[in-house]
């Protein structure tokens, strides 16, 4: 009896564990077409370039980013929450773009001169980077009328000071150094004014620039990395073999995102002459010769920085890993 009594709890035991694998194995199915549901059950739909709705009001003031700002106080933004990516940024249309005038360039060093990738690069895009030096031009103007209108607005109230002394003190001497063109409460306030506008038309044509240029170095990127990974495509295995894989990430993570910080700031080398110019003529009218020595002094200190930086960086950077493997070591 005893066997038989152990015999049966063991088989009971076996179904019973047989029970539980069954039961394990079709929550694993179920969990599995759970899965299978979600991966393929479309996705919401994500809204359209909203900047491409946009009037020209929103585009100017960036009204048109109040919506997606909105979403993400009520909660983290997910990837259905950002708008499709415009045509004009496709890898393959910006290549296209790029090949054409990069096959004009192959044609020139076909025929001895050196093929230019500025050039080429600057063919897809010549619009958006005239319209940037445009608009810091106009920055850079901006800047510089400010100080002026500043000063005019400061003699406005050097005037009335020396007026209320020279009411205070009764003194004739006083009234003497009053300017003939005296400035009226009217004028003072036009000049805050004008001051105040000048200051939010620089900022707001800044962000606008700044906005191409960053535009510009993603297009840029793309239209690189896109290039390099035809080129590969395009190569043998012998050569594929000659060249490392460390060099073509180098190129296609660091070296393409160099164009982010040229393009916002490529416009100044231009410019800084023509502002440098318009600044020492205004220094001159209000000091005289003596202002042209702290200009010198100014621009030496600035040829003098940009020499000396390169020679010492290397330097500093060697003693900041020093020191961090010190503390490491420590």
């Amino acid at each position: 009896m005893d066997s038989r009594d152990q015999s049966g709890v063991s088989a009971t035991e076996k179904k019973s564990k047989e029970a539980e694998h069954k039961l394990e194995e079709e929550e694993e199915e179920r969990v599995e077409l759970e899965s299978y549901k979600e991966d393929v059950t479309p996705a919401r739909k994500r809204p359209r370039d909203r900047r491409s709705g946009a009037n020209f009001l929103s585009r100017v003031l960036f009204v048109w980013l109040d919506a997606l700002f909105c979403t993400g106080v009520k909660h983290d933004l997910q990837e259905d929450d950002l708008s499709l990516c415009p045509e004009e940024v496709e890898s393959e249309r910006l290549y296209k773009k790029f090949n054409k005038h990069w096959q004009f360039e192959l044609e020139r060093h076909n025929s001895g001169k050196k093929p230019r990738l500025f050039m080429a690069l600057i063919k897809t895009s010549w619009w958006r980077f005239i319209i940037q030096g445009i608009l810091i031009t106009f920055e850079v103007i901006l800047l510089n009328c400010q100080p002026i209108v500043l000063g005019y607005l400061s003699g406005f109230f050097a005037q009335l000071g020396t007026l209320n002394l020279a009411e205070q003190v009764n003194n004739t001497e006083c009234y003497s150094n009053v300017p003939l063109e005296i400035v009226s409460t009217r004028d003072a306030y036009l000049f805050a004014g004008g001051l105040v506008l000048l200051a939010l038309l620089s900022l707001l044509v800044h962000a606008h620039a700044f906005l191409i240029g960053q535009k510009m170095g993603m297009l840029w990127r793309v239209t690189a990395t896109t290039a390099i990974h035809k080129k590969l495509l395009s190569l043998s295995q012998v050569t594929i073999g000659k060249i490392s894989a460390g060099h073509v990430i180098n190129l296609s993570s660091n070296d393409v995102h160099r164009f982010d910080m040229a393009l916002q700031f490529f416009h100044y080398v231009w410019i800084a002459p023509f502002q440098a110019t318009a600044f020492c003529y205004l220094v001159y009218v209000k000091f005289g010769w003596s202002a042209f020595i702290g200009v010198f002094f100014m621009i030496l200190t600035i040829i003098s920085f940009n020499f000396l930086l390169p020679n010492f960086s290397p330097i500093i950077g060697l003693r900041q890993r020093g020191s961090q493997t010190n503390v490491c070591m420590s």
